[in-house]
C-alpha cells in the first residue's frame, strides 16, 4: 500500500523511503485515526460485496490488532466472525508489549473475550463448542491435555495414540523410529544422530507429525503433576507445553529431565 507524499513528515514513522506502509503498523495507524475516513470508505464497499467477514488465527494477534479487530467488529454492519485457538496465544515472537495477553489468564475464554477485548454480550457470542474436537489428535491424548492442563479439547476420533512416559531403557531405539523430537529450546542439546528430526515447541506450533517425543523441562512435569504449579504456571509456560503435546496424529512420548539426563550420560 502506498501512501500520498503530501502527507508529510507526519507519516515518517509507518512508511518506508518509497512511501509505502509498512505491513506491521497498519493496524497502529488505521487506531490512531491517520485514515479514518479511508477506514469507513473501505467498510462500506465490503459491505456491498461481502455478507461475512472471517478472520482467521486471531489468537496471533497484537495489542494493536485487538484494537482494530474490535473496531471491525462494531463498525462492520453485517456479520463479523474470529477464528482461532487462544491456547496457542503466546507461542509466537511477538514482543510482549505489543501482545494482549500479557499478565492476563487465559484459561477462560469466555472471559478473556468479555474482559481483555471488551466485546459486550450484546455484540459478540462466544462459541466454545464447534471448533472443540481436534482433528489431529486421539481421544486419549485430548484427555491427557484436558484433564493435565485444563483446557477444554476433545478428538473427531478418527486418530489412535496414547501419551506414554518413556524410561531410559528405550529411548535411544524410540527416538529411532519417532518422527519428530520435539524440545523446549534448543536443538543443539539433541544428540547430533538425532538433531535433523528435532524441532523447538515454538517452531512446531501449526504443524502436524505421525508421532513425537516431546522432552520435558522440569517446569513443564511440574505443571502437568502438579496442580498449584499449573494454576500458578504463565499463559506462555501452558501454551507453549499444549503446543508440543499437540502435534501428533497418534502416540506423544514424553520424557522426564531426570530420565533425559540419565540417557545422555549412557551415549
Amino acid at each position: 500500500m502506498e501512501i500520498t507524499p503530501t502527507y508529510g513528515v507526519q507519516f515518517t514513522y509507518w512508511c518506508d523511503k518509497q512511501g509505502r506502509i509498512y505491513g506491521n503498523r497498519l493496524s497502529s495507524l488505521i487506531i490512531e485515526g491517520k485514515f479514518a475516513s479511508q477506514f469507513q470508505e473501505s467498510l462500506q464497499r465490503l459491505g456491498k460485496f461481502c455478507d461475512l467477514i472471517v478472520v482467521d488465527e486471531f489468537q496471533d494477534f497484537t495489542s494493536a490488532d485487538a484494537k482494530f479487530l474490535k473496531r471491525l467488529m462494531t463498525e462492520f454492519e453485517k456479520e463479523v466472525i474470529f477464528v482461532g485457538d487462544l491456547f496457542q496465544a503466546c507461542v509466537a515472537t511477538t514482543a510482549p508489549r505489543q501482545s494482549p495477553y500479557k499478565d492476563v489468564r487465559i484459561l477462560d475464554e469466555e472471559a478473556f473475550v468479555r474482559k481483555r477485548l471488551n466485546l459486550p454480550k450484546t455484540k459478540v457470542k462466544v462459541d466454545l463448542d464447534s471448533f472443540v474436537k481436534s482433528h489431529r489428535i486421539s481421544t486419549k491424548v485430548a484427555n491427557f491435555v484436558s484433564t493435565n492442563l485444563g483446557i477444554k479439547i476433545s478428538s473427531d476420533g478418527q486418530h489412535t495414540g496414547q501419551v506414554q512416559y518413556l524410561d531410559v531403557e528405550n529411548i535411544d531405539s524410540l527416538l529411532e523410529q519417532t518422527s519428530k523430537i520435539l524440545v523446549y529450546k534448543s536443538v543443539e542439546k539433541i544428540p547430533l544422530k538425532f538433531r535433523d528430526k528435532a524441532l523447538t515447541w515454538k517452531l512446531s506450533k501449526g504443524l502436524t507429525f505421525d508421532d513425537t517425543t516431546v522432552i520435558l523441562t522440569k517446569s513443564a512435569l511440574d505443571i502437568l503433576t502438579n496442580d498449584k504449579k499449573l494454576k500458578e504456571a504463565s499463559n506462555a509456560q501452558i501454551n507453549s507445553l499444549y503446543v508440543a503435546l499437540t502435534r501428533s496424529l497418534s502416540n506423544v512420548f514424553l520424557i522426564t529431565p531426570n530420565v533425559w539426563d540419565n540417557y545422555k550420560k549412557k551415549i
